[in-house]
């Protein structure tokens, strides 16, 4: 459901669905169906051929998306898979996501914007931001910059960063 939920502009097949929630195949079709039966989801197209999208006009969507967002979006999973990288003083999500949370309304994001501030290993930096990509369904976009940088430095860009919305993933900002 959060694949789904959290991605209200695609289409999704039953077995991108099943692989996504690491669930057999029957058990993502007994799972649509229920969503379809609560009018969370709409269903089209054959047995074989269906398509799965999220009803955003259904009464629950917004209330349910919202918990969805809180509960298994970009801030719980970057918050895990960063917490085992070392050298990370500060991670937070900018641009569109940090908006949705703050509840400013927009179309849905399509990536995640992670400001990344200290000295990691960039390696595992990698593999976590791709390892959260993954389980999002969505590219996760990393800015590195170190703890001068930061503080610092001045551009249109880190400005943007450093006045808009802000979802802290690991750590405070030190700036």
């Amino acid at each position: 459901m959060a694949t789904v939920l959290l991605n209200p502009q695609r289409d999704w097949s039953v077995s991108e669905i099943a692989g996504a929630a690491d669930v057999s195949q029957p058990t993502a079709s007994r799972e649509v169906r229920r969503l379809e039966q609560a009018g969370v989801v709409q269903v089209h197209g054959g047995r074989n051929q269906r398509s799965v999208r999220v009803d955003s006009t259904a009464v629950l969507y917004p209330e349910l998306a919202g918990l969805v967002l809180k509960a298994f979006g970009p801030q719980v999973v970057l918050s895990e898979l960063l917490s085992t990288v070392g050298g990370i003083y500060y991670a937070a999500i900018f641009g569109g996501w940090a908006e949705r949370y703050a509840g400013t309304a927009g179309p849905p994001p399509t990536d995640v914007d992670l400001l990344v501030v200290g000295r990691p290993d960039t390696d595992a930096l990698a593999d976590a931001v791709t390892a959260a990509g993954e389980r999002l369904g969505r590219e996760v976009a990393p800015t590195l910059l170190s703890p001068e940088e930061w503080r610092n430095d001045r551009s249109g860009f880190l400005d943007a960063v450093r006045a808009g919305a802000r979802v802290d993933v690991v750590g405070a900002d030190v700036s």
